[in-house]
């Protein structure tokens, strides 16, 4: 099953509903969830979390006060929130994402197909120029990094999208990559201090992708038997065949020639039609480059698996994780109205409370706040949290909400391999002796919220589960089950019984399998 289809049914209800609230019991993956749902969409999101003293002022705008003048004088200004932000990156960047002149949306969507391929196990080891790499994962914030030792959480060596994104203009095909001199030197020229090894080793990654889908691509515009002008039009070549590599041409002038398909994507990227070539290589290179544009292909341009339509409109998520331990209407305010399904767009401007401070008339909210069409909200709860404000149902129309069970939810634990049906088999006996929904029966008062979800057992990989299985289980038991299990039986009659009944089906099978 590709990631979009895995994907699809939380997708279709986003798209429909703009907002979307991922509920269910503690540890079901719902965080997780949602980021894979934002990268399964192709679109940019972003990510808070909501606590008791989050407000207004750190969500949509507030005054923040100013660095001390010549003296000492502390004032204030007026500033963004970081959904405001968001909103404003959006407006900005849709117009260009997808037919910017150097492709930088192609750049963009292939770094998080690569980023998906890692998550799913699919690439463990990215080639770098002079060591190898090992121990290959993805943070939350989708940076890509290495680990040195399987007991180290992460090393240094880290890569972002935004300082790839500096190197690409320099950088277009993998062979400038491979020919690029005193890589070290060269990057930090780019980007500053980094990981020069891991950053050549990803943007070399990514445009070897980019021109592996070019290959197929290309084929379609690039056929044995067609006649394609020179670029100055004073004679033609003769395409005699593409094996995927290289284009054999030939014609009156020259004779049979065969060019690398990555001297015609550098033609293509520097123009090479306009000026500028020094060889006969170079316009046989600029002839075809020419074609191609004339065409209007894009390099990479294609619709991967995290597309889901033709529709060029680039789509932005905003993550909210624990969005009921705010005080809701403190922190979304006047947008209360604004995130309404109904009212996106410029025709649903509501005023701020400091929009007589916006004097900037460039702003995009200068005549009042709007949330885009292309913006999505994905929010996360869990509904039996002692500690959490109550969601009202004015605000909760606002919202589709879909429950994550825990026996439906079970990637996060696709890292064990074979033993995956093991550990979900005793996640599920557990969950039926908490509340069985099919009997409907199980511990009175507690109820299918309670079960436990695919994370905590992902915690085995902090006990050396591949060597000791049985130790892992019991410290998994030990530092984090029966805690939250104690927790859910407090005060509750026979709570002690209970929990002892819970602890001998998660140690032994039964009639809970």
């Amino acid at each position: 099953m590709g990631t979009t289809d895995k994907y699809s049914e939380y997708i279709a209800l986003l798209e429909a509903n703009k907002n979307l609230i991922l509920t269910g019991a503690p540890g079901t993956g719902k965080t997780y969830l949602s980021r894979e749902i934002a990268t399964a969409m192709g679109a940019e999101w972003e990510f808070v979390q909501f606590h008791p003293s989050y407000d207004y002022t750190d969500f949509v705008e507030g005054l923040r006060p100013t660095p001390p003048d010549s003296k000492g004088n502390i004032g204030f200004e007026r500033k963004d929130g970081v959904f405001k932000e968001f909103c404003k990156r959006a407006i900005s960047e849709t117009d260009n994402t997808n037919n910017s002149e150097d492709n930088v949306g192609a750049f963009k969507r292939y770094f998080y197909e690569l980023i998906d391929d890692i998550r799913n196990g699919k690439v463990k080891n990215i080639p770098l120029k002079s060591k190898r790499s090992e121990l290959l994962n993805v943070t939350s914030n989708n940076t890509i990094k290495w680990q040195k030792k399987t007991n180290e959480e992460s090393s240094a060596n880290a890569v972002s999208l935004n300082r790839l994104l500096k190197l690409y203009p320099y950088y277009k095909t993998a062979k400038e990559v491979e020919d690029m001199e005193n890589i070290d030197q060269t990057i930090r020229n780019i980007i500053g201090g980094a990981n020069t090894t891991y950053y050549w080793g990803v943007l070399h990654e990514i445009l070897r992708r980019m021109e592996k889908c070019d290959t197929t691509e290309i084929a379609k515009f690039i056929k044995p038997d067609m006649w394609i002008p020179s670029s100055t039009g004073r004679t033609k070549y003769h395409i005699d065949s593409f094996d995927g590599s290289k284009i054999a041409l030939s014609g009156d002038s020259i004779k049979p020639y065969k060019i690398p398909l990555s001297d015609v994507l550098i033609a293509y990227n520097n123009k090479l039609w306009e000026g500028g070539q020094k060889n006969g290589n170079d316009s046989y290179a600029a002839a075809l480059a020419m074609h191609l544009f004339k065409i209007g292909y894009t390099p990479g341009n294609r619709l991967i698996q995290n597309e889901l339509s033709n529709d060029n409109t680039k789509k932005f998520v905003f993550i909210i994780d624990e969005i009921n331990r705010g005080e809701i209407s403190k922190i979304f305010g006047e947008l209360f109205f604004s995130i309404d399904p109904g009212y996106r767009g410029e025709s649903g401007r509501v005023k701020t409370q400091y929009q007589n401070m916006i004097t900037d008339k460039n702003d995009p909210f200068y005549e009042g706040f709007y949330v885009p069409e292309n913006v999505y909200i994905i929010g996360t709860m869990n509904d039996i949290d002692r500690s959490v404000e109550s969601m009202d149902f004015a605000m909760r129309r606002r919202f589709a909400w879909k429950e994550i069970k825990a026996n439906e939810n079970t990637g996060m634990l696709d890292s064990f391999g074979g033993l995956k049906n093991e550990i979900i088999s005793k996640m599920n006996r557990l969950n039926n002796a908490i509340w069985n929904e099919e009997t409907n029966e199980g511990i009175e008062g507690l109820s299918a919220a309670y079960h436990i979800g695919g994370a905590y057992f992902k915690k085995l990989e902090l006990y050396d589960y591949e060597n000791n299985l049985p130790e892992a289980y019991r410290q998994l038991w030990e530092n984090h089950l029966r805690g939250v299990l104690f927790e859910y039986l407090r005060g509750s009659f026979n709570a002690a019984d209970n929990l002892k009944k819970l602890e001998e089906v998660y140690y032994s099978k039964g009639r809970y399998e």
